[in-house]
């Protein structure tokens, strides 16, 4: 199915794309705006970037189980879209994947994932939870900025860099704990967590420490950051 197929067909409301096909172009149904549900079939291993792309209606995606990575802006601004599958095949989490999905609650991600690309959760403003394993060693740049019902949030124990605005604005964060992995944090991180009281370190980190849930680095020389919502 190429791209734009679909472009703007606003009364669309469901869709059935059926076995043997095998790829769904950039931006093939973007700004379907009635589009509720679509049924895709696991012949398709690969979904175009902006393939969904404010796609208003859409409740619930099944992805196909052979999807090894979701591209860039497919599912962004589905302010509509409360739960989506993601199979064990998908490797990466791409830019903007899941940007403006604004009924999002909750996201589990899968063990075989090892990147979550830049923007990819931002503006989630009802997500309260994500799971993310250890696999994952790359968590991009305002990756979960603004999504300010998260509460928490576990950094899997690859990662070795915090990077900008990675959590900025999650206003409802209380507690983070960094792992002995992590050799960089951005200063703007966490900025805008306005009810963040504690910042822990693993006792494993060479490069940071924490003391009454104040980060500073490892010798405690430098004051990295005081917790927004400490006083």
């Amino acid at each position: 199915i190429g791209g734009l197929a679909f472009s703007g067909c606003r009364k669309l409301t469901e869709c059935r794309i059926p076995d043997g096909v095998e790829t769904l172009g950039e931006y093939a149904f973007n700004w379907c705006a009635a589009l509720q549900k679509i049924d895709i079939a696991d012949s398709v291993t690969s979904i175009g970037n902006h393939a969904f792309v404010g796609c208003t209606g859409l409740i619930q995606v099944d992805l196909p189980r052979n999807i090894s990575r979701i591209e860039t802006a497919v599912f962004q601004g589905c302010s509509s879209l409360s739960k989506i599958h993601l199979p064990s095949s998908v490797r990466e989490i791409g830019n903007e994947a899941f940007y403006g999905c604004i009924s999002l609650t909750e996201f589990s991600v899968r063990s075989t994932v090892i990147s979550i690309g830049t923007d990819a959760f931002r503006n989630c403003s009802s997500l309260k939870s994500i799971t993310i394993p250890n696999s994952v060693n790359i968590i991009g740049p305002y990756a979960f900025e603004d999504c300010s019902s998260l509460t928490s949030i576990s950094i899997p124990s690859n990662v070795t860099s915090i990077e900008y605005a990675t959590f900025r604005n999650c206003s409802s964060l209380t507690s983070i704990t960094i792992p002995g992995s992590v050799t960089s944090i951005d200063y703007s991180a966490f900025y805008g967590c306005s009810s963040l009281t504690k910042i822990e370190v693993n006792a494993s980190n060479t490069e940071y420490t924490s003391h009454n849930g104040i980060l500073y680095n490892d010798d405690m020389t430098t004051l990295i950051r005081c917790p927004e919502g400490k006083s």
